[in-house]
């Protein structure tokens, strides 16, 4: 961990933010720059297993990301899908079968 603080932690998210919101304006330079900040987050901030469901809700802003930057990154997109969805499955074994049994309903 690098020690950062909640106030850090809230700017780093409030960048990548920004970035999304101004995609539309220079996509490729913002893309790049989200995928950067995505790294940042997954790899110094919510790398322990502690946060989960940060680490996983930024994997699916990756995979976002990622889709967005060009079809060359599809094959990134989803490995970053699988791992969000892995994360979330292997604290909860049960999840695919509550998924699929809402989907029926």
């Amino acid at each position: 961990m690098l020690g950062l603080t909640t106030l850090g932690k809230h700017y780093i998210l409030q960048e990548l933010l920004a970035y999304g919101l101004t995609e539309a304006q220079s996509t490729e330079f913002c893309s790049k720059m989200q995928i950067r900040i995505i790294d940042v987050l997954l790899h110094k901030i919510y790398c322990s297993k502690e946060h989960f469901l940060e680490r996983s809700r930024v994997l699916l802003r990756k995979a976002g990301a990622l889709r967005a930057s060009g079809v060359e990154n599809i094959k990134s997109c989803l490995e970053s899908l699988h791992d969000a969805i892995s994360l979330l499955v292997s604290l909860d074994p049960m999840l695919p079968f509550l998924i699929y049994k809402e989907r029926e309903l």
